[in-house]
């Protein structure tokens, strides 16, 4: 019904009521987030969830995965950039579920930066394998914290004062890079703010 609205079937709209049709178009976003979050907890729960995987060109997916965060990015006053390889890099894996995990670690990178922060999605093959890293402007983690964040049902402060989430997206990415047989993990940036980074093989 939102559709139809924005397609003006019911009447034309004011200027304010599209505007509040786009937050109910995100509220919906975020709550179709959440439930999906707790069904594949349900399933990793009972060991149904296993990857599919295919050879797949992963630059394709982050690609996707920077245009999909491009309205959250835009609203939060983010910018996104991306490094990936020109000529592609094929990987044979679940392209759903490594999306769903690039889009969480974009959509936390976005929630903890500053506006006029930049978020930087940056792959590359290394070794047998590849390196996914998505650095934020945000205020840092604490090395002691780290192992925290990949807790079901698990938030630090700063994501308790978001009020986003519940805590299950860090470690349902977990399981899904370990289901790859890849690892997955946080380090502090250079330049402050937070990296968050898992590795793959390629096949």
């Amino acid at each position: 019904f939102k559709e139809l609205m924005e397609e003006e079937i019911g009447g034309p709209l004011t200027t304010e009521q599209q505007a509040f049709l786009e937050q109910i178009g995100r509220a919906a976003d975020r709550l179709e987030l959440l439930v999906e979050d707790l069904l594949d907890y349900a399933r990793l729960e009972g060991g149904t969830l296993a990857p599919h995987l295919e050879a797949t060109d992963l630059t394709v997916l982050v690609r996707e995965s920077v245009e999909s965060m491009g309205p959250q990015a835009t609203n939060a006053g983010v910018a996104i950039g991306l490094v990936a390889p020109a000529d592609g890099l094929v990987v044979k894996l679940d392209g759903p579920r490594i999306t769903r995990v690039i889009l969480n670690l974009l959509s936390n990178a976005v929630k903890f930066s500053p506006p006029g922060g930049q978020v930087r999605l940056a792959v590359a093959a290394e070794g047998q394998g590849v390196l996914v890293e998505v650095a934020d402007a945000g205020p840092g983690i604490d090395p002691a914290d780290a192992p925290k964040l990949f807790m079901p049902f698990l938030q630090l402060e700063a994501g308790k004062v978001k009020k986003q989430g519940v805590g299950l997206g860090l470690w349902i990415g977990k399981a899904l890079v370990e289901a790859h047989g890849g690892t997955i993990g946080v380090r502090g940036g250079p330049a402050g703010g937070a990296v968050f980074w898992f590795r793959l093989p390629r096949s």
